[in-house]
């Protein structure tokens, strides 16, 4: 509740003198993240009542490849809701005990994620399960079109309920300005609609179903009685 006269005028006066910093020496470039070059295997064992399977892949970076970037969001967003067939191949028929898919946007290579749970001794039947579900990804019916749709107004409305407050719309600006740019984020919601089924298929089958991969599986040791925790690379 400000008078906006009044503001600019107290803007000028308090800021006017205020000069820019000599130019500085601009930083070198970062240098390309090296890709996967092979599929790794992680073991980890600590005092865990469950066991933690999880499939992780280099994604697109913005700048690079921003459709795929879009394609990655919708493609996760859809598979999170409660309806989807993903849950209810993985939880909701009992093999897991939860599961999550999901992307997170970056220059310098965006890392996606499959996650599950699983119980103790149940571990070989559940990947089984989530290596099934990963072939079913580009099946023409593995989500519908109105699926899509769901998917994408959500995500629209998300980005424009982040603008509500003064609060969130600095915090979120200054994440996609650091990430990207402020055109990235201005346009996100106009390129979201823009991404259909062939190219959530392409971002699926480039990054996930033909890239290298590293999977990690945490779980207890094999002697429960030993509490201490211990980290194995096969």
């Amino acid at each position: 509740d400000i008078d906006p006269q009044e503001t600019a005028a107290l803007a000028s006066e308090i800021f006017s003198e205020w000069s820019a910093e000599p130019e500085r020496n601009v930083p070198p470039q970062v240098p390309e993240h090296p890709p996967l070059e092979k599929d790794v295997e992680l073991l980890i064992e600590q005092p865990f009542q469950n066991v933690l399977i999880s499939f992780n892949w280099h994604g697109p970076s913005v700048g690079v490849d921003d459709e795929a970037t879009y394609a990655a969001d919708l493609f996760s967003f859809i598979l999170s809701q409660n309806n989807s067939k993903f849950r209810k191949n993985l939880v909701d028929s009992g093999l897991l005990l939860d599961a999550g898919f999901s992307y997170y946007t970056q220059r310098h290579v965006g890392p996606i994620g499959f996650q599950g749970m699983a119980e103790r001794g149940r571990e070989d039947a559940a990947r089984a399960a989530m290596e099934t579900e990963i072939k079913r990804f580009t099946d023409p019916d593995y989500f519908s079109d109105a699926e899509m749709e769901q998917a994408r107004l959500k995500l629209a409305v998300n980005s424009l309920y982040e603008r509500e407050s003064s609060v969130g719309f600095a915090r979120t600006l200054g994440f996609w300005w650091s990430v990207s740019s402020v055109d990235y984020y201005k346009n996100y919601i106009e390129n979201l609609g823009r991404v259909d089924r062939d190219a959530i298929n392409r971002y699926i089958k480039k990054y996930i179903l033909e890239a290298p991969r590293v999977t990690a599986v945490m779980k207890a040791p094999q002697n429960t009685s030993d509490s201490s925790a211990a980290g194995k690379v096969n």
